[in-house]
């Protein structure tokens, strides 16, 4: 019961927040993305995955040149269980690092992308 209200709390601090880690990675990202759609220098791409329409949308023919696309992606975080184990520690009144909450730097640190994902 004290792990999942530990979790749901961080969760909900987590949504409440406006500079989220996730949100500087898709900045990043969105940067990276940008600096791609600009360079010639890749014409080709290959499809990992395809996944199949949602029930109740339609294809309406091709997107106009025009037409602004956000695009948000996921990066598999370096230490996502690392973080995850850190948290708990230090929600864990028995724990020696208990209250010792992590810092933004550290935090970020434990949610960076992986190198085999960037």
């Amino acid at each position: 019961p004290c792990l999942a209200a530990t979790t749901h709390n961080f969760n909900r601090h987590v949504q409440r927040s406006t500079v989220t880690p996730s949100s500087r990675v898709s900045l990043l990202l969105a940067s990276f993305v940008s600096l791609a759609v600009a360079s010639p220098a890749f014409k080709t791409f290959v499809v990992q995955e395809t996944i199949p329409a949602l029930e109740g949308f339609a294809n309406l023919g091709p997107t106009p040149a025009d037409a602004v696309i956000k695009v948000r992606m996921a990066l598999q975080s370096r230490d996502a269980a690392e973080l995850h184990a850190a948290l708990l520690d230090a929600s864990y009144p028995k724990s020696a690092n208990y209250g010792k909450h992590l810092s933004k730097d550290k935090a970020n640190a434990f949610l960076a992308p992986s190198t085999d994902a960037v």
